[in-house]
Parts: structure tokens; sequence; C-alpha cells
């Protein structure tokens, strides 16, 4: 099994003990090219999210992907961890107000731990 595999693995474990009541499906397969990891619905807000352990930064077109995304009015985020996911389903859960647009270091899309300080009023 290799690392993102083990990630993409412990985040739905943790999504299904911690936070049962939400829809999940898997969308991208090693056929889709560019499309996110997964979508998200809960309680009423739906995202995509793409998995990349750390150290590793999504590829030119999941960038233009998610950015797209965005850019379109939706919700896109990049988990490179466990706790990545658990700040936005955390932050969905207790009706947290996020005004969000992941930013970008170094042409790399930041994730929610490492754009804390970004992160408000995304869920209004």
């Amino acid at each position: 099994m290799t690392p993102e595999t083990s990630l993409k693995n412990a985040i739905r474990r943790m999504m299904k003990k911690e936070f049962p009541d939400l829809f999940y499906r898997k969308l991208s397969d090693r056929y889709s090219s560019g499309i996110p990891d997964n979508i998200i619905i809960y309680h009423g807000v739906t995202f995509f999210y793409e998995t990349k352990v750390p150290g590793k930064n999504p590829d030119p077109i999941q960038r233009f992907t998610i950015n797209e995304i965005i850019k379109n009015g939706g919700k896109a985020f990049l988990f490179k961890s466990v706790e990545d996911a658990r700040i936005v389903l955390t932050a969905i859960k207790n009706k947290v107000q996020w005004s969000y647009a992941p930013r970008q270091a170094n042409n790399n899309i930041l994730t929610p731990t490492e754009d804390l300080q970004g992160i408000q009023n995304i869920f209004t």
C-alpha cells in the first residue's frame, strides 16, 4: 500500500468515526486525471478534496481543477493529513463562518493546517 493510500484510508476511518452522518463518495481513479479524489456533503456544505502525502503536491491539472472549482463558487481543499480533514469538518459541524480560498505558496495550494490564518468565513 502506498503512503497516499494509507493517508486516504486514515482520513476515511476518521470521517466514519467522528463524522458518521456525512455523505462521502470517491470520485477519482487511476483513469481520471485532474479530478479531486472525493466529494463530501456535510450539514448542507458540499466540497471536494484532493489527498497528497506531506512533501507531495497536486500536479498542474489537479491544481487547475481545484482552482476552477473555487473560481466558480465551489469549495475544494488539499488534505495532507487527517488533521486537515478534521479542521474542515469540525468547522462545518460547529458552523464556523469561513470565507476561504486556499492560498498558494511557491505555486502549491496550501492545506487547511498550513493556512489557518487564511481561513475565515467560508461556509456562509
